[in-house]
């Protein structure tokens, strides 16, 4: 179980995360199906998470941090509790493109470069744009906040592991959400 206790319980008076709140997962438990048994990835987990705090969420294989993590970003349900982000529910927050989501993997698109990986997202969810104006981002000042400026032309299998997981990071920086 992940719980977390910071000054005041960020909880507003309905119960539910306050403005500094950005992420509020409250009494959330999640079971998979294995077979003819249920495997219990969550129990009663409780997690606040201050606006601008960095928070690592650590554990051994198997104790649920992927789970948490799909939960909050809405790409699974809770079979109890509840989690909200910025005030709204996960759901939410996705129809509005509002996530950006880094897996382990950099998943990046070989053929295209560093620049036109970082500009993927932006152009296959232009309606989200639309329903949602945002801030243009500089997708070139992302890549050199990261070091990774002089490698703008390149292709991933011309970086390292660690370079390819930058790009996978601006790129969710680059939604602008």
């Amino acid at each position: 179980m992940v719980t977390t206790e910071a000054a005041g319980d960020g909880l507003g008076q309905d119960g539910v995360g306050s403005q500094s709140t950005a992420v509020a997962v409250s009494g959330v438990s999640k079971a998979f199906e294995h077979g003819t048994t249920y495997v219990q990835a969550l129990r009663d987990c409780t997690l606040d998470v201050e606006s601008g705090s960095f928070i690592s969420v650590i554990g051994p294989s198997g104790c649920g941090k992927s789970t948490l993590l799909r939960l909050v970003a809405g790409l699974l349900e809770p079979d109890a509790g509840s989690v909200q982000v910025g005030g709204r529910t996960p759901q939410e927050n996705r129809a509005d493109k509002m996530f950006g989501f880094v897996p382990q993997t950099p998943s990046l698109m070989p053929w295209r470069t560093v620049l036109e990986n970082v500009e993927l997202l932006n152009r296959i969810n232009r309606a989200a744009d639309r329903r949602n104006p945002r801030d243009k981002v500089n997708e070139m000042e992302l890549l050199a906040s990261v070091g990774l400026e002089d490698f703008v032309d390149s292709f991933p299998k011309e970086l390292s592991g660690g370079m390819q997981q930058r790009v996978s990071l601006v790129r969710a920086f680059a939604l602008g959400a």
